[in-house]
C-alpha cells in the first residue's frame, strides 16, 4: 500500500510538471469516456433498465400469431377472461392499454399519461402502493365505484403530498373518481418510455370510448397483455399451453388451426414506443466506442513520445536497481492517474448532455419520458471504461519504456528502445491504427449525413412553411359531440381573427405524425369495386386544411361551411386513391361507397407522406370535420 500511494504522489508531481501532455490526455479521454458514458445512459434506459417490481424476469409479453406472420398484440376482453382463467403456466396474467386523460383536481388540471387495467394489475406484478390498497376483484365488475391509483409523482404535483390522499376526489375526462391508493415512486407503469400517472380499471374504458359493450365484444381488440410465470415454467412450456388453449377461447384461432401463443420476455416492461430505438442507439455505441479507442491510441502516442523524453529517468533508475516490473507499475500508475481524471471529466459531460435525450419522440409522435440521468450502473460502467483504457493506451508504451539499453543512455547517446529495421514501429503502427479508425468514423459520419440529405430531399407533398400546430383533445375535458363541435367551431372564429394568423384549420392528423386512422376492406366492398383489399388512411379536417398546411388540392374544392352533418356526405381523396379507384377517369363528383356509407368526392389532394418520409404513397380519404366529429 505504501508503495502504491508512493506511485500516486510520483506520479501526480510527474503529471503536474507537463500540463500540457496532461490536459492533452485528460480531455481527449473525458470525450471519448464520456460520450461513451452517455449513450450508456441512454441504451441503459430504453433497453437494459428492469422494471421495479417483484421478481421482474419472470414476466411476459403475450401475444399471438400464425408462423412467419406478424405477431398480435392487441386482444379483445373475452379472449383475455378465457386465457385467463383457463391457463395453467402462468400466476397471473393481466390485460392493460394506455391512453391520455385530462385531470382535474381542485383548481389544477393538466393532460397526464395512464393506463386501464385489469382489477389484478398491481397484484401480479408484486407492487405494493406505499399508501393505501391496490384494485380487488370487485372494481372490475361493470358498474363498480370509480376508483383510481395514482403515482407518487401525481401525489406530489397536484396534491402536494397529503397524506389524507385517500377517498379523495379527482375529476378524470370529466368523471369523478376515488383515490384508493398511491403507488411506489420507482414504479411508473409497464410501458418504456412511458411514465404513467393514474391507473383506473377496465369497466371505465367503456365510458371514456361510450362502447356499453366493450367488455362483451370479441371483435374488438384493444387490450395489452402480460403475465408471470409459474415457478419452474419455461417461456416454451408456457406458449405451448397457451396456444393449445387458444382454440377453446378463439374462435379465430380454431378456424385458422395454426394460431398460436408467442411469449417473450418483458423485464423491462412493453417497448412498443421504443423498439424502433434499439438499432439507432447501437450504432451510435458502435461510433463512440470507436471515439474512445481513437482517443485510447492518441495518448498511447503522446505516452511513446514522453517516454523518449523519459528515458535517462527510466535508465538511471534501472541502473540503480529498480526491476522492470517496478517501472512498469509506476508508468501503469500515471496511466491509471490520467484515465481516472478523464473518467471522471467524462461523468460530468454525461450529466451535462444527459439532457439531450428530452427531446426524443416515439414513432407515433408523442415525447418519450426517459430517465437518461446517470445512475449507478452507469457509474460503474465509466469506472469500468476508465480503467480498461489504461489497458488500451499504456501497457504497451510502459513494456516499450521500460526496455532500455543501459550503455547508450549512460553515454547520452540514449534514443529509444532500438530498432531491427524489420517492421514498421510501434509509433507508426498507432498512427495508422488511428488514421484508419478516423476513416471509419468519417465514412459512417458521411452515409449519415447522405441519408439526411436524402430524407431531406424527399417530396413530402406539402410545405408546411410558418405553420404553428398544438393538440387537443375534448373527450379528455369530458366533452360530449355536441360541446366538442361548438368548441370546434368558436376556436376557429376565435384564432382566426387574432394578429398575424393567415388561416386556422383542425385535423385529426397531420403530415409525418405517425397518426391517423386506418381502414381496411375485403376485395369487392368498394363502390366502385376492386378485386383486392385495400387499405386506406382517414383523415378528418376541417375547411382551410389544405391551405393552411400548404398540401395542393389538385381538382375540386375545399370543404366548406355548408358540408354539415345534414347535408349530402363528401369526401376529398388523395393522387393513389383517385388513381386506385378512378384510374381512367376524373373522379371530383363520383360517389364511394366503403360498404356502409356512400360519399361523393369534391376534391383531388397531392400525395404526402403520414407516417415517415419513406413510406410509398398511400390511399388516404379526407372526411369533413361537421360530418365526422373526432
Amino acid at each position: 500500500m505504501n508503495t502504491l500511494w508512493h506511485d500516486l504522489r510520483y506520479g501526480i508531481r510527474l503529471l503536474a510538471k507537463t500540463p500540457g501532455f496532461t490536459v492533452v490526455a485528460v480531455v481527449s479521454l473525458a470525450l471519448g469516456i464520456g460520450a461513451n458514458a452517455t449513450v450508456f445512459s441512454l441504451m441503459d434506459a430504453v433497453m437494459l433498465r428492469s422494471l421495479s417490481i417483484k421478481e421482474p424476469d419472470q414476466i411476459v409479453q403475450v401475444a399471438t400469431g400464425v408462423p412467419g406472420g406478424d405477431p398480435h398484440t392487441d386482444f379483445s376482453y373475452p379472449l383475455y377472461a378465457g386465457l385467463r382463467n383457463n391457463n395453467q403456466a402462468l400466476s397471473g396474467l393481466i390485460a392493460y392499454t394506455d391512453t391520455n386523460f385530462g385531470l382535474a383536481a381542485g383548481d389544477k388540471t393538466e393532460r397526464i399519461r395512464g393506463e386501464i387495467v385489469s382489477a389484478n394489475y398491481f397484484s401480479v406484478l408484486g407492487v405494493q402502493p406505499v399508501i393505501g390498497s391496490a384494485f380487488t376483484p370487485a372494481d372490475e365488475a361493470p358498474g363498480a365505484p370509480r376508483a383510481a391509483v395514482i403515482s407518487d409523482a401525481l401525489w406530489t404535483r397536484l396534491l402536494n403530498r397529503d397524506p389524507s390522499v385517500l377517498n379523495k376526489t379527482i375529476n378524470i375526462n370529466g368523471r369523478s373518481f376515488s383515490v384508493v391508493g398511491v403507488a411506489p415512486k420507482e414504479f411508473a407503469g409497464l410501458i418504456t418510455g412511458m411514465k404513467s400517472d393514474v391507473w383506473v380499471t377496465l369497466p371505465n374504458n367503456l365510458d371514456f370510448e361510450d362502447v356499453p359493450k366493450l367488455l362483451a365484444s370479441a371483435d374488438t381488440s384493444w387490450l395489452n397483455l402480460a403475465g408471470r410465470l409459474k415457478p419452474g415454467v419455461t417461456i416454451p412450456q408456457a406458449q405451448a399451453q397457451l396456444t393449445a388453449l387458444l382454440p377453446g377461447v378463439s374462435p379465430e384461432a380454431k378456424e385458422s388451426g395454426n394460431w398460436g401463443a408467442i411469449l417473450t420476455k418483458a423485464s423491462g416492461g412493453n417497448d412498443a414506443y421504443v423498439a424502433d430505438l434499439a438499432r439507432p442507439i447501437k450504432l451510435l455505441f458502435v461510433a463512440v466506442a470507436l471515439i474512445l479507442t481513437i482517443a485510447c491510441v492518441n495518448v498511447a502516442s503522446l505516452l511513446l513520445a514522453r517516454a523518449r523524453t523519459r528515458g535517462k529517468e527510466i535508465g538511471i533508475r534501472l541502473s540503480l536497481g529498480a526491476t522492470r516490473t517496478r517501472i512498469v507499475r509506476q508508468l501503469l500508475t500515471e496511466g491509471l492517474l490520467l484515465s481516472l481524471a478523464g473518467g471522471a471529466l467524462g461523468l460530468l459531460l454525461a450529466f451535462w448532455t444527459a439532457g439531450l435525450a428530452s427531446g426524443l419522440r416515439t414513432t407515433t409522435g408523442g415525447a418519450l419520458s426517459l430517465e437518461v440521468t446517470p445512475n449507478a450502473r452507469v457509474l460503474v460502467f465509466t469506472l469500468v471504461a476508465s480503467v480498461a483504457t489504461v489497458l488500451l493506451f499504456g501497457v504497451i508504451p510502459a513494456l516499450k519504456a521500460s526496455r532500455v539499453d543501459l550503455v547508450p543512455m549512460l553515454k547520452d547517446a540514449y534514443t529509444t528502445t532500438s530498432r531491427s529495421g524489420r517492421g514498421p514501429s510501434l509509433q507508426s503502427l498507432l498512427v495508422v491504427t488511428q488514421v484508419t479508425l478516423s476513416l471509419i468514423l468519417l465514412a459512417g459520419a458521411g452515409l449519415f449525413v447522405r441519408s439526411l440529405w436524402k430524407l431531406q430531399a424527399i417530396d413530402k407533398g406539402f410545405s408546411g412553411d410558418n405553420v404553428m400546430a398544438f393538440s387537443l383533445n375534448m373527450a379528455l375535458q369530458g366533452f360530449d359531440e355536441g360541446r366538442g363541435a361548438n368548441f370546434y367551431a368558436a376556436a376557429l372564429e376565435n384564432l382566426s381573427s387574432m394578429p398575424g394568423i393567415e388561416s386556422v384549420t383542425i385535423a385529426s392528423s397531420l403530415p409525418v405524425t405517425a397518426g391517423g386512422t386506418r381502414q381496411e376492406l375485403a376485395p369487392n366492398t368498394t363502390t366502385p369495386a376492386v378485386d383486392e383489399s385495400v387499405k386506406f388512411d382517414i383523415v378528418t379536417v376541417a375547411p382551410r386544411f389544405f391551405e393552411t398546411t400548404g398540401l395542393p388540392l389538385l381538382q375540386g374544392r375545399d370543404f366548406r361551411h355548408i358540408d354539415t352533418a345534414k347535408s349530402a356526405k363528401v369526401i376529398i381523396v388523395n393522387e393513389t386513391m383517385a388513381r386506385k379507384f378512378w384510374p381512367q377517369s376524373d373522379p371530383v363528383g363520383r360517389g364511394f361507397s366503403d360498404g356502409h356509407d356512400t360519399f361523393e368526392v369534391v376534391g383531388v389532394a397531392r400525395d404526402t407522406k403520414y407516417r415517415n418520409l419513406r413510406e410509398p404513397p398511400r390511399m388516404t380519404m379526407y372526411l369533413p370535420l361537421a360530418q365526422a366529429y373526432v
